[in-house]
C-alpha cells in the first residue's frame, strides 16, 4: 500500500506577517505630527501668497458696486484658501473662507453683489492670519461672520413656500 505525505513548506514571508512589529501608535501619531508641523510653514506661506491674490482681486473689483465677474473672481480666490488654514492651526480661515465662497455664490446666483459682506469677510481673512495663536479671540469673530453669512444667504434666498390648504375645509 502506498502512503502519502503532505509536506508545506515554511515560507520565510509567512514568518514575518505572522511576527508582532511595525511602529507603535505613538510612533505613528508622532510622525504624524512630525508630517503636519513640516507642512504648517508651506501652508503659511501659500495662505499668504492666497491672500495677496484675494487683496489683488477685491483691488480691481468696483467695491461701490462689484459685479458678477469681480464676483466670480473673489470666489476663486477665496477657494484657494480653503485647506490652508487648519494644519498651520488656523482653521477658522478655512471657515471663513468658506464663508465668503458661499457669499459670493449667493450673489452670484441672485445677480445681487454687495460689497459690504466681501469687505468684512477680506478683512477678517487678514486679522486671522496676523492673530496665529490667539484662538480666544477667534470664537467671537467667527460667530459675527456665520451672522454675516445667514443675513446675506437668507436675504438672497426665496421665501419658503407656504403649505396648500389642508383639504376638507371647503364648504359642500
Amino acid at each position: 500500500m502506498t502512503t502519502v505525505t503532505y509536506t508545506f513548506p515554511e515560507y520565510r514571508l509567512a514568518k514575518l506577517l505572522k511576527q508582532p512589529g511595525g511602529k507603535s501608535v505613538a510612533d505613528a501619531v508622532k510622525d504624524a505630527e512630525t508630517g503636519v508641523a513640516s507642512l504648517a510653514d508651506r501652508c503659511r506661506d501659500a495662505r499668504e501668497t492666497a491672500l495677496k491674490a484675494l487683496d489683488a482681486a477685491w483691488a480691481q473689483a468696483d467695491r461701490a458696486a462689484p459685479r458678477l465677474c469681480d464676483l466670480d473672481a473673489l470666489y476663486d480666490r477665496a477657494n484657494a484658501l480653503i485647506g490652508l488654514g487648519a494644519p498651520s492651526g488656523l482653521p477658522l480661515m478655512d471657515e471663513v473662507a468658506y464663508s465668503l465662497c458661499d457669499v459670493a455664490d449667493a450673489m452670484r446666483r441672485h445677480e445681487a453683489p454687495s460689497a459690504e459682506p466681501i469687505s468684512v469677510h477680506v478683512h477678517a481673512l487678514h486679522l486671522i492670519h496676523h492673530m496665529e495663536g490667539q484662538p480666544a479671540a477667534f470664537a467671537a469673530m467667527a460667530e459675527g461672520l456665520r451672522q454675516v453669512r445667514d443675513r446675506v444667504l437668507g436675504a438672497l434666498s426665496p421665501p419658503e413656500p407656504q403649505p396648500a390648504a389642508a383639504a376638507g375645509n371647503s364648504a359642500d
